[in-house]
């Protein structure tokens, strides 16, 4: 007969809720995107252009994003570093996301870790750094 292992509430409730962060990404990331053609209008469309703005440009220069408040800082001497472990004496995971084809499935990713107090990291690329500069 094999000994049972007791978890404690917390250890089960943070497997339960990455089980549902792992569902709510599988579900995020089929859903189909819907293509854009950015050579023009569609047949049928309307042929009216659309009517030009009237208020300036906005302001070119580009103004830094204010700070985001974040856990430790990294250590100097491993800021550009090749990581291949954390470095930790600590049982720890590292959870990374892509957030698919959209931001839709990033609100409960981030409800379900922040319930959870659990870090993260997001890492923005391609389409996503062109749409949310």
């Amino acid at each position: 007969m094999r000994p049972r292992i007791l978890r404690s509430p917390a250890h089960t409730s943070t497997i339960f809720g990455l089980a549902i962060l792992l569902a709510l990404l599988s579900v995020a990331c089929s859903v189909p995107r819907t293509p854009v053609d950015p050579v023009g209008p569609s047949p049928g469309s309307p042929s009216t252009p659309a009517p030009v703005a009237t208020s300036p440009a906005p302001d070119p220069v580009a103004h830094p994003a204010p700070p985001v408040a974040s856990g430790p800082a990294v250590p100097t001497v491993l800021v550009g570093a090749e990581w291949t472990a954390l470095p930790t004496t600590e049982n720890v995971v590292a959870l990374t996301f892509d957030a698919g084809a959209d931001a839709n499935g990033v609100p409960p990713i981030l409800e379900i870790l922040e319930t959870n107090g659990v870090p993260a990291t997001f890492f923005l690329t391609g389409e996503w750094t062109e749409q949310y500069p």
